[in-house]
């Protein structure tokens, strides 16, 4: 059976129980009604910080290693910060994200610039390809481009903008989503409950919530001797990334 995109199982543990397979009729009605949506209560989202360790060339040894690279030196590790949200809401945000993301890209496809704008989207490598673009396709194609145009005086610009998404204008968000929507006035209700959600988050700690429950959780098992009935148990969790 072939379920939408958007049906996306998640396996992290959450506030709630996971959502599986055997949920998908109700959970397909549930989500895909306008007004069961607009009334819709988002849990808090859990936050983790994932430390991700960085390398960068060493500029003092100049050294470079067998393959011909510079050597790479450890950097200070940048913290990442994650944010789960529970498993219906991550289908209800996946079911509106899809709603989106085709009315975006049915709207950038008229554009002038549709070429240029890559981040966030699913570009065939060729037309009718089940096989999408990544980042060293768009790069081959900027140099390309570079190398076709010898000509014209071309300025390449590198820069990376701190903190993008933290800082995103709510009003101006809001503003383009009803556009996309076709809407002159206001989000409908089901769509401002959604965009609430994204824009004025609430959440907590996933290692306050870990020590609340005394370094336990509840789990599913299977009954002895029986194929269908199961069964919730307190198990011990020796760590939080377990």
């Amino acid at each position: 059976m072939e379920f939408e995109k958007w049906f996306k199982l998640k396996k992290y543990p959450h506030i709630g129980l996971p959502i599986t397979i055997k949920d998908y009729n109700w959970v397909y009605d549930y989500v895909t009604n306008p007004h069961k949506i607009k009334k819709h209560s988002f849990l808090p989202l859990i936050h983790k910080e994932i430390t991700k360790r960085r390398y960068r060339a060493d500029k003092v040894n100049i050294a470079r290693n067998p393959s011909g690279k510079r050597k790479r030196i450890k950097s200070t590790p940048k913290p990442r910060h994650i944010f789960y949200s529970s498993h219906l809401d991550s289908i209800v945000l996946s079911y509106y994200n899809s709603i989106l993301s085709e009315k975006y890209e049915n709207y950038i496809q008229t554009k002038p610039f549709n070429n240029s704008i890559v981040a966030y989207r699913k570009i065939p490598i060729t037309e009718g390809s089940d096989k999408n673009k990544c980042n060293i396709d768009f790069a081959k194609t900027s140099f390309e481009f570079i190398k076709a145009n010898k000509q014209d005086k071309l300025t390449v610009i590198v820069a990376d903008i701190t903190s993008f998404f933290e800082n995103l204008d709510h009003k101006i968000l809001k503003k383009q989503w009803i556009k996309l929507l076709n809407n002159n006035f206001t989000l409908p209700d089901d769509h401002y409950n959604v965009f609430k959600a994204l824009t004025k988050i609430k959440y907590i700690e996933g290692k306050q919530l870990f020590k609340s429950y005394d370094k336990t959780m509840i789990v599913e098992k299977g009954v002895p001797n029986s194929n269908r009935k199961k069964e919730y148990k307190r198990k011990k969790i020796n760590s939080i990334k377990y």
